[in-house]
Parts: C-alpha cells; structure tokens; sequence
C-alpha cells in the first residue's frame, strides 16, 4: 500500500480475521535495509486501534525480520528470520526467534521461545474492540559483536493496558533488517485494524553529540524509571513540568546517583523518581544546567 498509515478492514463482521500484515522498509520504489553496527538500535513503533475484537492478546502479534527478498512474491517464508513478539502474560508469550521454515507470525515450532526474557503488566488487559488507540514498539540494539538485545511495549486502549518486554544479550548472526511483520489472529477476531504513523528509526552508535534525551519512560506504581543518553562522564538534571512551560521544577532522582547525576562512559544513565505527587499530565526532561539554582 505504500503508506505509513494502512487500514486492515472495513469494520464489517469477520473482516478481519486472521490477517497477516507485513511493510517493508523505504518505499516501493525505494525500499531500505538497516544493518546495525554495534551499539546501534533499531525501532519500528506506530500507533493501532483495533475494532470489533476480542481481548485475546497472545493473537496480536509484532516482528522485526529479514524478509529474505520474498515480499515483492508475497512469500510467507522469511528464511533469513527475525525477532517476533507475541503479546501476553504467559509463559509462551514475549519474544520468539521467528521461524525460518514457515509463516513470520507463527509461533510453531521453529520459532524458538527467546530465554531469559522478561514480561512486565503494569495495568490493564487488551481489549480487541477500544476506541482508545494502543502505542506499540520493538527494538532491536546490537550490543556486541555477536549479540543483541531486544525491548518491546503496547500500551493504551479503554483498558488502560501496559505490557512490556524485555531480552537481553541474545546471541545471533542476524544484523540486517528491512521489514516489520503483524498479526492479528482468528482469536483475536477484530473486524477493523486502523494502524498510524508506523515508522523505522536507528540511533547512531556512540553517545549522543546533540543534547540529552530521554530515551525510555516507564511507570510502575508511584515510582517512574527514566532512560536517558548524553555526552559520558557529564553532570544532568532531571526538571518537571505540568505545562510544557515552565521548567523551574527539579526532580530528584530517588535512587542513587542523587543530584546532579552522571552519565557513564558511555554516555547512558537509567535512574528512578517519586511520582506521587505530580499531577495527571506531568512532563519531565534532562537538561545539563540546574533548574533552581
């Protein structure tokens, strides 16, 4: 379809079932691949509501792959693999080794289950049929020369759902990427998918030279964990803002490294700061100077 934005379905009964969604990255006339050096990472994110459907969240289904040159035939068969994450709770859900020998959103054997992994809710269970839209992402970061780690989240819905996944160091020798792969399974049974703003981007290897920025925010309880890269070595602050204006507010990390905090040689920092008391819309930024000096 060559669009960022598909629709899969028209919202009539059983209009969807079982659809197998696949992009490829670029353009028709121009399609891309991305291979990553080491310390570069991948991640195809977008925005999905899903219409008419069941919450059976183990059929809804994301991947990252090599699709071999099979695309273009409508091939199935993605021989040179991926990452696939199958969405849930369970012992069975979270990222697989996709199969190399049959469909890219299968789970059948072949699609090896990735170990140790690690499966986070923190609120909410999917529901098939929200006018709330769920925001979805996968990453793929090559660590080493033969590794690489792999996060994934969906969040949002009537529910309020919020699950993530986590991977980490899994060896492979699949650096080369070039298509994202969905499922959305006869269980899942939605008549209408309406996907938006689905997009491709790589951070460079090394720290950042530009300023600092937030790479990841997660919320569990009253406690929100903040990823960050910066320049190694450089003295950060955390400010807070309730309307996206006025960033006098500094927030204090409440795990070490304290105030003003540190990057490492790398130019990466993870720390944890009290929400409690912020309000229901609340934004927070690093930035190298002093918000209340």
């Amino acid at each position: 379809m060559d669009s960022d934005s598909p629709t899969i379905g028209d919202g009539t009964a059983n209009n969807a079932d079982d659809a197998w969604v696949a992009g490829r990255f670029g353009t028709v006339a121009t399609p891309a691949d991305v291979t990553l050096a080491i310390g570069e990472t991948l991640t195809v994110s977008g925005s999905l509501i899903l219409t008419g459907g069941l919450g059976v969240d183990s059929n809804l289904r994301f991947g990252v792959f090599d699709e071999s040159g099979q695309f273009a035939s409508g091939g199935t068969t993605w021989s040179n693999g991926g990452w696939l994450l199958r969405a849930g709770a369970n012992p069975d859900d979270g990222w697989h080794k996709a199969r190399t020998n049959g469909a890219f959103v299968s789970t059948n054997p072949n699609a090896a289950i990735i170990t140790p992994r690690t499966n986070t809710n923190t609120g909410g269970a999917l529901d098939g049929d929200s006018t709330i839209a769920y925001d979805w992402s996968i990453s793929v970061t090559r660590d080493s020369a033969t590794t690489v780690d792999l996060f994934g989240s969906i969040a949002g819905g009537d529910n309020a759902y919020n699950q993530t996944y986590t991977a980490n160091d899994i060896a492979t020798s699949l650096f080369t990427y070039n298509a994202v792969g969905l499922l959305f399974g006869a269980s899942l049974d939605v008549d209408q998918a309406v996907l938006s703003g689905v997009q491709y981007t790589v951070v460079p290897s090394g720290p950042p030279s530009e300023e600092p920025k937030i790479t990841s925010f997660s919320i569990a309880g009253t406690s929100a964990t903040v990823v960050m890269m910066g320049a190694p070595g450089t003295d950060y602050y955390c400010a807070g803002s309730g309307d996206l204006t006025d960033w006098t507010t500094e927030v204090v990390p409440t795990d070490t490294p304290g105030s003003p905090f540190q990057t490492n040689a790398s130019g990466d920092l993870t720390f944890t700061v009290d929400i409690s008391s912020f309000g229901s819309s609340y934004f927070f930024r690093v930035q190298d100077t002093d918000p209340n000096p």
